[in-house]
């Protein structure tokens, strides 16, 4: 299994790989979630990073938008290894999780589409190789 934290360094951070990232990115969607995508092209990162977002106009209340975030990030520190162990490693790749549900939903439902997401753009990444 591998390491189930969700250090630092591996938010997405950089304004400028978040630009890039809905520039010319790929996508994917499993309701209640879209998971934006694109491999990165800076040599020096060696980690997969990735960032939430909840949309201000779904969710007016902050408390709200940070509970759901917190559910998302959960669910991707879980199941990260999805994407990273694979035998034949896999691009450097950057990630957006947004949210597109109109309530807040279940953890359980937000993790079974971040899983599904995730083995998705892997079968992806693979075919493309």
């Amino acid at each position: 299994m591998s390491n189930q934290s969700f250090p630092s360094n591996e938010h997405l951070k950089s304004r400028k790989a978040i630009q890039s990232l809905f520039d010319k990115s790929e996508s994917l969607y499993k309701y209640p979630i879209k998971i934006v995508w694109k491999k990165q092209m800076n040599k020096e990162i060696q980690l997969n990073q990735a960032a939430f977002t909840v949309p201000k106009r779904l969710f007016k209340r902050a408390v709200d938008r940070n509970l759901i975030k917190r559910k998302m990030r959960e669910a991707y520190r879980l199941n990260k290894g999805l994407i990273h162990d694979v035998e034949q490693p896999l691009p450097i790749i950057y990630f957006m999780f947004i949210y597109t549900g109109k309530e807040i939903l279940d953890y359980s439902i937000i993790e079974s589409s971040i899983k599904t997401l995730l083995n998705r753009l892997r079968e992806e990444l693979e075919a493309k190789r």
